[in-house]
C-alpha cells in the first residue's frame, strides 16, 4: 500500500522523446518529495492512445525511473484490454495498476459487477491493485458492493477518490477500516480532510506543478500541525480553483506550463 505524495503524471506526449529529460522530471519531483507516480491515467491521458502505445509508455516510463515508483492507470471499456494492459504491467515490475470503471456506456450494477468478475479473474496478483473512483470521467462510481466483488479476484491495495465528494471520501475510509488498504485522494482540496481521517495521502497531477507545497501540506498534516496545514491547505485551494476554471482536458496543458514555470520540466524548444 502506499502513502504520501504520488503524481497524476502528465500525457508523455508533452515532453518529448528524450528519456533523459523525463528522467530529470522524475528526479525532481522524487527530490521534492513525491513518492511515485500514477501514469496514463486521467492526467496522462492513456485512454486517448492505442493499446501498443500505451504498452510502449509503460516500458519507457520503466527505464526512466524505479519500476516500483509507478502505478498504470489501465482503464478501457473492453475487459480483454484491460487485462493485457495488466499482464503488461505487470511484466514490466511496476508497483500496481490504477482499475477505473468502464467509461462508455451506462451499466446497472449487477452489468458493472459482471464486468469486475470477467476483468480481473485470475489476475496477476504479484502487483497491486488501486481502484480509481473518477465519475467526472466516467458514469460510474466504485460503491462498496463493487469493491466487494473486486476484492474477490485482486488484493485491493488502496482506492484513488477524484469524485471531491466528501460523503464518498467517508464511505472509502470506512471500508478501509475492515479492509486495510489506502485511501488517497485525487481532489487536492480534500487533503487535509482526507489525511486527518485516516487517509494515505494524493495522487496529484496539481502536484506535478508544485510538489514541494502538496508535500510540505501532507507533512504537516502527519506530524498534526493543523494551523499550519490549514493554511497550505488554503493555498492549495486557492491555486486548484484556478486550474479548475480550465476544461478538464486543457487542465493538462495547463499544468504542463506550470511545470516549465517552475522549473520542473524543461522550457519548450
Amino acid at each position: 500500500m502506499v502513502k504520501g505524495v504520488w503524481v497524476a503524471f502528465p500525457n508523455l506526449d508533452y515532453f518529448g522523446p528524450d528519456d533523459g529529460a523525463l528522467r530529470d522530471i522524475f528526479e525532481r519531483l522524487f527530490t521534492e518529495g513525491v513518492q511515485g507516480a500514477l501514469a496514463l491515467g486521467t492526467t496522462g491521458q492513456g485512454p486517448d492512445k492505442s493499446l501498443k502505445q500505451r504498452m510502449n509508455e509503460v516500458e519507457r516510463l520503466s527505464r526512466v525511473c524505479l519500476p516500483r515508483q509507478l502505478i498504470i492507470g489501465v482503464t478501457a471499456n473492453a475487459s480483454e484490454d484491460v487485462r493485457d494492459l495488466i499482464a503488461h504491467a505487470a511484466s514490466c515490475g511496476v508497483r500496481g495498476v490504477a482499475v477505473t470503471a468502464p467509461y462508455y456506456g451506462k451499466y446497472a450494477e449487477e452489468e458493472l459487477y459482471a464486468w469486475l468478475n470477467k476483468t480481473l479473474s485470475n489476475s496477476p496478483t504479484e502487483i497491486e491493485y488501486y481502484m480509481y473512483n473518477i465519475p467526472g470521467g466516467m458514469h460510474h462510481r466504485w460503491t462498496l458492493g463493487s469493491l466487494q466483488v473486486a476484492a474477490q479476484h485482486v488484493p485491493i491495495a488502496g482506492i484513488k477518490d477524484s469524485s471531491g465528494d466528501v460523503s464518498q471520501l467517508i464511505s472509502y475510509l470506512e471500508f478501509a477500516k475492515s479492509n486495510p488498504c489506502s485511501v488517497l485522494v485525487g481532489d487536492e482540496r480534500l487533503g487535509l480532510y482526507n489525511l486527518l481521517m485516516g487517509g494515505a495521502g494524493f495522487v496529484s497531477g496539481f502536484a506535478t506543478a508544485f510538489p514541494g507545497l502538496i508535500c510540505r501540506l501532507y507533512e504537516a498534516c502527519v506530524s498534526r500541525n493543523v494551523e499550519e496545514a490549514a493554511e497550505l491547505q488554503q493555498e492549495v485551494n486557492r491555486r486548484v480553483n484556478i486550474l479548475l476554471g480550465y476544461p478538464s482536458r486543457a487542465m493538462v496543458g495547463v499544468i504542463v506550463d506550470w511545470m516549465r514555470e517552475n522549473g520542473i520540466a524543461p522550457a519548450r524548444t
